[in-house]
């Protein structure tokens, strides 16, 4: 009988081999991670990412309430398909991003921002802000990159199939990070009211914590591989065969998705094409009018 050992096929690797990321290749364009901002800071907002898509996601939100005031819930995610895009002076209130492929890439350094604010909190209470505001960043993220840079990328590449083989990847990489990004906002530790210095410890408390940082290092560990691998392999081969004219059209793709993108994970839902395009949209109206009841 053979013995598990390091030739066993069912051993992995210590570590993930990843690609260099175009980031990190050019911190002079698209900045890096600050060490020193703190790990209470704000998560950046779609404002800071897109104007246009900040402008239309507000827009989007008064009209869901509206429609809720007038006719409940069904007709708030009726909404949706008009809303999609945004419309009138808020949609307009400022320019998309010129390219769609360098906004992508800078939202990835924003959730390489989240995580080391995760990383450094210097409390319970700063861990769990954290790890919510990554969650709700990198539900968006999906959503939109689904909808608009994968679809590309599949249809774009010069080989066919590999574009076909890395679209499949990346809506794969998401279903799995949308599992863990719902383990993480459904199971969250108890928070605590008192530093932990002076605090009664309670049962199960560590065995929380530690099961909450070990899932957490999961996702932070598959997320990295996954940004670098999207950034080496489809955003930089696209570059390379897109016109300024079609990566300012992604610009103004990825402004509207991310608008309305649903701001929480839903594992279940549809990940790949045409299911994502049709329901994230009404699903992102009713995400934000249940944030919007729940932070009153």
């Amino acid at each position: 009988m053979q013995t598990q050992g390091a030739h066993s096929p069912s051993v992995l690797p210590a570590e993930m081999p990843v690609p260099p990321s175009t980031a990190s290749k050019r911190p002079d364009f698209f900045g890096a991670p600050d060490p020193h901002l703190p790990a209470a800071a704000p998560c950046p907002s779609a404002h800071e990412l897109s104007p246009a898509g900040d402008a239309a996601a507000g827009g989007e939100a008064a009209t869901a309430t509206a429609a809720t005031a007038a006719g409940g819930p069904e007709a708030a995610a009726g909404t949706a398909a008009t809303a999609k895009g945004g419309s009138g002076a808020a949609a307009t209130a400022a320019p998309p991003p010129a390219n769609g492929l360098d906004a992508i890439i800078t939202d990835h350094q924003v959730i390489r921002q989240l995580f080391h604010r995760c990383n450094n909190a210097r409390t319970d209470q700063e861990r769990l802000a954290a790890t919510r505001d990554l969650v709700r960043h990198v539900s968006r993220h999906a959503s939109a990159e689904e909808r608009t840079l994968y679809p590309l990328a599949r249809d774009r590449l010069p080989d066919r199939g590999t574009g076909r083989m890395l679209y499949d990847r990346m809506v794969m990489d998401d279903t799995v990070n949308k599992q863990l990004l719902d383990w993480l906002e459904r199971h969250q530790p108890r928070e605590v009211r008192q530093p932990r210095e002076i605090r009664q410890p309670r049962e199960g408390d560590a065995a929380q914590w530690g099961l909450h940082a070990a899932t957490l290092a999961k996702f932070q560990s598959i997320e990295e591989e996954h940004l670098s691998r999207e950034e080496a392999e489809l955003i930089e081969p696209l570059r390379a065969v897109m016109t300024p004219a079609e990566t300012a059209k992604l610009g103004k793709q990825w402004a509207a998705a991310w608008a309305n993108a649903p701001t929480h994970p839903h594992p279940r839902g549809p990940t790949a094409a045409p299911g994502a395009t049709l329901l994230h949209p009404i699903v992102g109206v009713i995400d934000r009018l249940r944030d919007a009841v729940m932070e009153r």
